[in-house]
């Protein structure tokens, strides 16, 4: 059975046949800083029973914790050996028995050309045995803080300043710079020399590098001033430099400070590409706008991923206001901020790291501001204005950024990752980008993918309007071309257009992507010259219009039945609220006058508001199921979904909506004339009376607004193109 790794702090792995020198000394270090390794070895032995009770109990205390300790860093084969043992020195003498290596003689190997200098030797006698034991006082010195005593080891032993002194050969450094403790590093690297801050963990990291995984800036400052060929040492993952490892562990301020120390020779290729990228990715533009200005060719390197910064670019579905949906009021405040261009020539003078700690300053800032506006950016956070903000700069940086590398893949030679990024753009929809490059070259508009489809033929079978749209921006001669063109099955445009793929579904119901399919074969139908529907006719025996019907056919049906059930659904729902307000205009609240049989509240203003809201709730309700019987019984032709159906529809709902709205207020007067003047009672009653108004508009105006969006508001295929 596998070993299994246990929810424990004491050792990553558990004990098995193969580990258990490192387990062991894991183990023992974790009872060292418990102060339970006497326990353990024996050396404090438990008591006598005439002895005093209170050593008694504490002997057993320090043993159940050692021997749990040991318990739980074993698996379940392990843990049966010592499952009836109750001393924990006992349980470890049997594990050491079971799975302590014997000692055996070990050949001298010759030192390694390549770590000549590098100094790792322990310092300590038969270290071949691969025993750290000698370290042990100073590991935990170290690791708790404890500078006077590690520093009279090193007095002793001034070579452990330089060796490795854990299993996973880390050095005093790399243990110091875990502990956090910053005078401590900055001894220690006093007392070494600059090829001993080179030295790598067993996992490929110099000291160096976990201080910027931790983002201390201090630490990094005091190493780098003593060696700066640290700056370049590479580590993983993917063999980076540490400002890439900086970047994308989130440590900003790191990253700002080494790019202002890092050579731009070490950024030159897959280092400055993937520094880009990040930059995209985590929205954090300065340094990458510096870079992208200094290296324009870092635009079509491929860094460690295999993409290049355009590629990273393109996948990034926030990146452009073509992959970003927002409502009439988002868009209204999105199209009123203004954000200022980037202007960051001296970037890399800039950038040095501040004598205080930012979240310190950040900090203070929160303590200086005033109540009204810690109100504010709450409302702000809420109403989600500052997302609307955000997104807006995020988008000018992107445009920014893309003029730059517009401009620098115009004279390349080689633009396969370009051609790559133009159509994953076509794929997801982001015509800024396709606009953007092909206007800067023109060649680009006629490039083909591997299947020799041209940018259009892919924008129709993905159903992409706005990238289709940009044909109008060609020249006639080019235009044409591009409509007669072929890919390597003999697909024309129209055969892209007559053909479905449900994978291009992007609206809500059957119903409306039927009518989007028929837009989308009409207006493909009236730009192409008559040889090519000559060819699509020929090819199959069919006309495009038949063609079209028979590739529909299923969509039509489930458009069809998706129209009658939400027809018949709405249709008993307006039937009810008929019934129920005829019924109310001859029950009115309060009752009649015997005398005269007129209304007692005649002449009460709320009873007048309560008889014309019951009036038109009915009047409305009624044409609402008119309308819905109309749908019903249509004949569900293919123009049908084109503009009656969805006409219908939208009449329909709106009428079902006044009727809905009305029988509420005509609730609400009832209450108010009933409950005269308990408004404590009245008031959360008509609350309750609106929940239905909110519902209806919530899962409902979605549908309407698209559906009039595409029916009244405009065609869907604009040929009036916006600039960018």
């Amino acid at each position: 059975m596998a070993a299994k790794v246990v929810p424990s702090a004491i050792v990553l792995q558990v004990l098995n046949q193969g580990n258990y020198e490192e387990w062991s000394f894991r183990v023992k270090t974790y009872l060292l800083a418990e102060d339970l390794w006497d326990v353990v070895k024996g050396t404090t032995t438990k008591p006598p029973k005439d002895g005093e009770a209170d050593k008694i109990k504490d002997w057993k205390k320090r043993n159940a914790k050692a021997l749990h300790a040991i318990q739980i860093s074993c698996g379940v084969e392990t843990f049966s050996l010592i499952r009836g043992i109750s001393r924990a020195h006992v349980a470890w003498d049997t594990l050491a028995e079971k799975f302590k290596p014997a000692e055996v003689e070990r050949e001298v190997e010759e030192p390694d050309e390549d770590l000549e200098g590098e100094a790792i030797d322990d310092g300590c006698e038969n270290n071949a045995s691969n025993d750290f034991d000698c370290y042990e006082s100073f590991f935990i010195d170290l690791l708790l803080g404890r500078w006077n005593s590690a520093e009279e080891f090193l007095k002793t032993k001034p070579e452990a300043v330089r060796s490795r002194i854990t299993p996973e050969g880390e050095t005093a450094l790399h243990v110091a710079v875990r502990s956090v403790e910053l005078q401590f590093v900055k001894d220690l690297v006093k007392l070494m020399t600059e090829k001993d801050l080179e030295i790598k963990d067993a996992y490929g990291f110099t000291a160096f590098a976990c201080t910027v995984i931790q983002g201390d800036i201090e630490m990094a400052k005091c190493m780098v001033e003593k060696n700066k060929k640290l700056l370049s040492i590479r580590s993983p993952p993917n063999n980076a430099i540490p400002l890439i490892n900086a970047y994308r562990r989130g440590q900003w301020e790191m990253a700002n400070y080494l790019y202002s120390l890092t050579p731009l020779e070490d950024l030159k290729d897959r280092d400055g590409a993937a520094l880009i990228s990040q930059c995209f990715l985590s929205k954090h533009f300065e340094i990458g706008w510096d870079l992208i200005q200094r290296r324009p060719n870092l635009a079509t390197t491929i860094d460690y991923s295999g993409q290049s910064p355009l590629n990273a670019l393109v996948c990034m579905r926030s990146a452009f206001p073509s992959g970003s949906r927002l409502n009439l009021w988002r868009r209204w405040i999105y199209d009123c901020v203004q954000i200022p261009p980037m202007d960051m020539n001296n970037i890399r003078i800039n950038m040095q790291p501040t004598e205080h700690d930012g979240n310190n300053q950040r900090n203070l800032i929160r303590s200086d501001m005033g109540l009204m506006r810690r109100l504010v950016t709450n409302l702000f956070e809420i109403l989600g204005i500052n997302r609307v903000y955000e997104m807006k700069v995020t988008h000018t940086r992107i445009f920014e950024f893309l003029r730059h590398m517009s401009k620098a893949t115009s004279n390349l030679t080689d633009v396969g990752c370009v051609h790559t990024a133009i159509f994953q753009a076509v794929e997801r929809g982001h015509v800024e980008f396709i606009s953007h490059l092909c206007r800067e070259n023109p060649n680009l508009w006629g490039i083909t993918d591997t299947k020799g489809r041209t940018i259009f033929h892919f924008a129709i079978e993905r159903r992409r309007e706005k990238v289709y749209n940009l044909i109008y921006e060609l020249s006639e001669k080019r235009r044409k071309f591009v409509v007669g063109a072929l890919d390597k099955l003999g697909n024309t445009l129209l055969d892209l257009a007559v053909s479905f793929s449900p994978s291009t579904l992007m609206v809500q119901g059957a119903a409306l992507q039927m009518k989007r399919e028929i837009q989308w074969f009409k207006e493909v139908e009236s730009i192409v010259p008559p040889k090519v529907l000559e060819a699509v006719t020929s090819k199959c025996g069919l006309t495009t219009q038949e063609l079209f019907t028979k590739n529909h056919k299923e969509l039509m049906a489930e458009g069809e039945n998706s129209m009658k059930g939400a027809a018949t659904s709405c249709t008993v729902v307006g039937a009810l609220i008929v019934t129920i307000m005829f019924a109310a205009a001859f029950t009115v609240p309060g009752g009649n006058n015997q005398n005269t049989g007129f209304p007692i509240f005649l002449n009460e203003r709320v009873f007048i508001i309560f008889i014309v809201s019951d009036a038109i709730s009915l009047f409305s309700s009624t044409t609402s199921v008119m309308i819905f019987l109309g749908i019903l019984t249509s004949r569900y032709a293919q123009e049908d979904f084109l503009k009656s159906l969805p006409t219908k529809m939208m009449l329909g709902l709106l009428a079902l909506f006044s009727s809905i709205v009305a029988m509420m207020i005509t609730f609400s007067c009832a209450l108010i004339i009933l409950l005269h003047g308990k408004f404590r009672i009245i008031l959360p009653l008509i609350l309750l009376a609106s929940f239905p108004i909110t519902s209806f508009i919530w899962m409902q105006f979605p549908f309407l607004a698209e559906s009039f969006n595409s029916t009244y508001r405009g065609e869907l295929f604009d040929k009036k193109i916006k600039r960018w």
